[in-house]
């Protein structure tokens, strides 16, 4: 095997990859995108699709292929509706992480000076694992 044929066996195998993880981020980036700015789930539109096929086995349930396939597609809804759940609390979180720190930073100092004293939920939480941890060490 020469040199060249293994960088090009190398090239093809970094671009299989380069284009599962570009489908990846696609896909990731449509599911935030309707999370954020929509406000909808796209669960909605797997769900309702498995939903259509499973009405359509329903009838054939008898054979052993159709629950081969009703098992396939609730693994694929489910599988969907746990990514987009995980994806819908990495948001949720990064947006709780993000009004605090505005908080922190410049809404508490146009409260009243006996409310300028407070601090946000997230820097509470920190500031009591810092102590947690300060005193089991």
């Amino acid at each position: 095997m020469t040199i060249a044929s293994r960088i090009r066996i190398a090239i093809r195998s970094a671009m299989a990859k380069a284009t599962k993880a570009n489908f990846y981020l696609r896909v990731r980036r449509w599911v935030d995108h309707d999370i954020a700015h929509r406000y909808k789930s796209p669960v909605l539109g797997l769900s309702f699709i498995a939903a259509i096929f499973l009405g359509f086995l329903s009838r054939n349930l008898e054979r052993p292929s159709s629950w081969v396939a009703w098992a396939l597609a609730m693994a694929l809804v489910l599988t969907w509706n746990a990514f987009v759940i995980w994806r819908a609390v990495r948001i949720v979180r990064a947006f709780s992480v993000k009004g605090d720190r505005d908080y922190d930073q410049r809404v508490k100092f146009t409260l009243d000076p006996e409310h300028q004293r407070s601090e946000s939920v997230s820097a509470t939480s920190q500031r009591k694992r810092s102590r947690r941890r300060r005193s089991r060490g």
